[in-house]
């Protein structure tokens, strides 16, 4: 997924001047019911505004800005079902679906997902049901179902290359990009990515360019192409400074931590998955932490310390259920 742009910042501290967040659920409805859906619209359009503003990328770690992204969507999820209105329900099972997806709920964002799509498609809203799929896929292959995540890559393909969307074939190229890394498919996992990166630049989406590179390296180090590797993640690094995506340069620093281990760096990459455990476990992100955890147990493996493995690998087990991914 990938931040849009938006044209305010003012969303936010408007959701709570008005005392929404705070209202009871029985406040709520009596709000919702006294204003007309024109007044609701506008209110969506506005949280859609704060949470487009916030740097969100597919699969960086949470952060506070997810948090309040997460609480903000369950607002509207509320206004909705208590409006009763067929478009506000899909808008908002959308919203709630889409910052799941960044708070690394991905079980949960896929039910939100394959509840807004049909919707969304019966009320003859195609290109933004296409848009939604692009989430859909990257929640699918996060937990591991890539033939459903294939399946639904191709519906979207279809209809962006038949209605000339190239934005939004672009960001579909990253997650397909992503998917292929993910079944080891590492080859054609490099063609998506600069095949997206040749996209982005032409559509001079500058910001975009900062996972692709980040993607780019990941797959380039398992084909052991490690200096090209450690310059696509300078890249993406020095893009992540640039644009202010903080979450996405941690990301991208625990990535290349773990290419010091391929390199043969040990306690250089021990060192650095140290420091990042400790920066994603302060921002509640289980899935980078149990990832420290997993690549730090394949280097004691590699250093016949089996038991600080045994340990770690244990840890990292527990937090991947817990998160509904087949690791």
């Amino acid at each position: 997924m990938f931040k849009e742009t938006a044209k305010a910042d003012h969303a936010g501290s408007m959701l709570t001047t008005t005392g929404l967040l705070e209202k009871s659920d029985e406040d709520l409805h009596k709000y919702v019911i006294s204003v007309s859906v024109d007044q609701l619209q506008a209110l969506f359009a506005q949280a859609w505004e704060t949470i487009r503003q916030m740097p969100f990328f597919g699969g960086q770690p949470t952060s506070g800005a997810t948090n309040e992204a997460l609480n903000i969507s369950r607002l509207v999820v509320s206004i909705a079902r208590h409006s009763g209105n067929d478009a506000l329900i899909s808008e908002g099972h959308r919203m709630m679906a889409y910052v799941l997806n960044a708070c690394e709920q991905y079980e949960q964002a896929i039910l939100e997902y394959v509840q807004a799509i049909p919707m969304l498609e019966s009320q003859g809203h195609h290109q933004k049901a296409a848009r939604t799929r692009l989430g859909l896929v990257a929640a699918l292959f996060m937990t591991g179902r890539y033939t459903e995540a294939l399946k639904e890559g191709e519906r979207a393909d279809e209809w962006f290359t038949s209605y000339g969307d190239e934005d939004g074939r672009a960001k579909l190229l990253v997650n397909l990009g992503n998917l292929h890394h993910r079944m080891d498919q590492h080859a054609q996992a490099v063609e998506y990515h600069e095949s997206a990166i040749k996209a982005f630049r032409k559509l001079k989406n500058t910001a975009a360019l900062a996972p692709c590179f980040l993607n780019l390296a990941d797959s380039l180090s398992c084909l052991d192409r490690f200096e090209e590797a450690d310059r696509s993640f300078e890249k993406s690094e020095r893009l992540c400074r640039k644009f202010g995506l903080t979450e996405l340069g941690f990301q991208a620093r625990y990535n290349r931590a773990y290419l010091s281990f391929l390199r043969g760096r040990y306690s250089e990459a021990i060192q650095n998955f140290g420091a990042l455990r400790t920066h994603f476990n302060e921002k509640r992100s289980l899935r980078h932490s149990a990832l420290c955890d997993l690549d730090e147990s394949e280097i004691y493996l590699h250093l016949n310390l089996t038991s600080e493995s045994l340990n770690l690998s244990r840890r990292a087990a527990e937090s991947f259920n817990a998160l509904g991914m087949k690791y």
